[in-house]
């Protein structure tokens, strides 16, 4: 049920509010007083109708239709672009097509609104169209369809299924022609049973014969090699000294590198002989070389302190001539007698 509609800068309507009361609402006034634009603004709400700009008002500003119903809030405005609002939700406006949560929230349609010059509701209209309206109000033109659509899909299947039914009938003829191809396939399996023991015979003989090749070839090496057995003793007897003069020669390399090394050792020993000879003399001059590093220590020492002793002279000596001018001064400044400038006391000596 509409409560109320505000209209802004909406063909004759600047900013207009209306409150409705429940049942039918009637609209008077004088001409051109903006009764059909009220209309207007109601189908420009619910039918996105007309579309263009020619419902908005000449002197400018944003177009806006607001409308609260007893379970919904619906604003259609348009300025720059055109725009939905239902409660917090937001919608763009495209072509002529409202958003559906739009038109179920309003739910009107051409028997909701009455225009000025339309004829009295109903009463001049026939009955099959006096029908049809009551059919969209109740939604039975919904049912209608519907069970017509259903209604096509039963015929549709019943012919389906006597279609198939005759082609089921063609077919057990059609089958009738190949009863006699049973025999044939046992005819066909016992076939295929002897292909496969032809096949597998094939297969063994082809293996024999390779067989038999292989025999062939072993009956002439063993031909070769009997000739080759004549010389297996001595060929043994040649192995075996081989081998023998191998071990000889190994022996042999092992004494040469045992007489390399006594004649190393012999020569080692000779050079320790000579090293022992003059072990004594080198350990006199060694000691003589530590004594004598020992004394350039103690003499860089000494000279270090002698060094030191003279620095410290020399300062002790200029302290004393520096000591020997103040005293100087001093006298020559406050002489015995005189009285001191900084004590107040008499000079004494």
């Amino acid at each position: 049920m509409i409560k109320s509609l505000e209209i802004q800068n909406f063909q004759s309507h600047e900013d207009n509010y209306l409150e409705f009361d429940k049942g039918v609402n009637i609209i008077v006034g004088s001409s051109d007083s903006g009764k059909t634009a009220i209309i207007r603004a109601l189908r420009w709400l619910a039918f996105h109708k007309p579309s263009g700009d020619e419902m908005r008002s000449h002197w400018g500003g944003e177009t806006r239709v607001e409308l609260f119903t007893d379970d919904a809030h619906v604003v259609k405005k348009k300025d720059k672009e055109q725009e939905y609002i239902l409660g917090d939700l937001h919608f763009k406006a495209f072509g002529t097509t409202v958003p559906d949560e739009i038109v179920q929230a309003l739910n009107l349609s051409d028997v909701n609104l009455q225009m000025q010059l339309d004829a009295p509701f109903l009463l001049s209209e026939t009955p099959g169209a006096v029908a049809q309206y009551f059919n969209k109000v109740a939604r039975l033109d919904k049912i209608d369809r519907a069970t017509q659509t259903i209604n096509s899909s039963i015929r549709q299947l019943t012919n389906d299924i006597k279609y198939q039914e005759g082609q089921e009938g063609n077919y057990k003829e059609q089958l009738k022609q190949f009863e006699h191809l049973e025999k044939f396939e046992i005819e066909v399996e016992v076939l295929e049973e002897m292909d496969k023991k032809f096949i597998n015979s094939v297969d063994t003989r082809r293996k024999l014969q390779v067989l038999v090749a292989k025999i062939t070839m072993l009956q002439t090496d063993i031909e070769k090699a009997s000739n080759v057995l004549k010389f297996e003793k001595p060929l043994d007897n040649i192995f075996k000294l081989k081998d023998e003069k191998e071990d000889l020669e190994i022996d042999g390399g092992s004494l040469w590198n045992d007489i390399e090394d006594i004649i190393k050792v012999r020569e080692d020993i000779e050079k320790a002989n000579k090293i022992v000879t003059v072990e004594k003399p080198l350990k006199a001059v060694l000691e003589l070389y530590e004594e004598l590093d020992s004394l350039e220590t103690t003499q860089i020492s000494l000279s270090k302190l002698l060094s030191t002793i003279n620095n410290t002279t020399t300062m002790l000596n200029s302290k004393t001539a520096l000591k020997s001018t103040l005293q100087a001064k001093l006298d020559e400044a406050m002489p015995v007698g005189s009285t001191c400038i900084l004590c107040g006391q008499i000079i004494k000596r």
